[in-house]
Formats: structure tokens, sequence, C-alpha cells
């Protein structure tokens, strides 16, 4: 783990490429007989001493998964995959470039809004390379058209389940597993 010099804090979480290489995949843990076992995924503990007082809103979001903006960024060319809305850092030089002649306004969305991440409000597997996510998760593309909100009636709680908790399991890692 390192620290980036930006004008934000960036907390990076290093060594993955040690994984990847230990399964011979060309991506991580995300292609079906390349996938790292639960009991080689790294667990990651830390700790952090800083004046809170010039970060109050990073550290107010910090412990909320639905407000904090984890992100990947491939070390190789710094391109990289925010959640909806989140700026590129300014290490991430090219992000106009790669954007192409599109006239975007929102950050990391297609034109139809169409996000290149997502949270969920439980755990839930992912699906490995080549998979199309309506194929592995068969209500997503309904969840999708409603808007986002987990029931008809707009609400974001759920008594029965969301859609994340429907899927197939051809092409579904499990997170319990892997």
């Amino acid at each position: 783990m390192v620290l980036l010099k930006a004008n934000h804090a960036i907390i990076a979480l290093t060594g993955f490429e040690t994984l990847k290489k230990k399964t011979g995949g060309a991506f991580y843990n995300t292609q079906v007989g390349h996938l790292i076992e639960n009991t080689e995924t790294p667990v990651i503990t830390f700790d952090l001493n800083i004046d809170v007082s010039e970060y109050n809103r990073l550290f107010e979001s910090f412990g909320n998964e639905f407000a904090f903006d984890y992100f990947l960024q491939n070390p190789e060319n710094n391109r990289e995959i925010h959640f909806i809305d989140y700026p590129p850092t300014e290490l991430y030089k090219d992000y106009n470039k790669d954007l192409g002649d599109r006239n975007q306004t929102t950050y990391y969305c297609s034109e139809k809004r169409f996000v290149w991440a997502l949270k969920a409000p439980v755990e839930m597997g992912w699906n490995v390379e080549t998979k199309d996510v309506k194929f592995v998760y068969p209500e997503f593309a309904t969840w999708v058209e409603r808007g986002g909100n987990w029931l008809e009636d707009g609400s974001l709680t759920n008594s029965n389940r969301p859609w994340c908790n429907v899927h197939n399991t051809d092409g579904w890692a499990d997170p319990a597993k892997h």
C-alpha cells in the first residue's frame, strides 16, 4: 500500500500483480480457470494517521461504501475506472483523449448513462470474462430500466430479493469461494 501524491488523498493497494501471475490469468480474478481461491485472497489491514480536521469530507465517507470512491487504475497507463460522476484523478492525464469525441457531461458512463462500475447493497459475485452481466444476473436489465430502483415502488429496501441475489451459476464467480 502506498499513498500517492495528488491533490486529494489516494491510497493505492499494490501487489495484486503477484496474484495474477500465480494463477496465470491475463486479468485479476475474472477468468474461468484462473480464479483465486478464497484462502489465497489477501486481507488488507492498515492504520492511517492523518490530521482529520483537514480531510473531514474524506473521512465522513470513508466507512460508507456508497459514498466513497473506490476505483481501479491500470499502473501501466494510469487509466482509471471510477463510479459514475466521480472525476478521474489528476494522475490520469489522458481521460479526455480516451473519452473520444463524445460530448460527455457526466464522468464514467456511456452517452446512455450506462455506468462503468456499480455498487450493490449486498455482497455479490461477479461475472467472469466474456459472460454478459445480463446473462449472469437475469434481473439486472429490469433493474436498470426501472432507473436503478430495487422495487417497483421505487424503494431501495427489499423484502424480497434484489437483482444481485438472482444469478446463473454459469459464468458467475462466487465471493464465498473467490
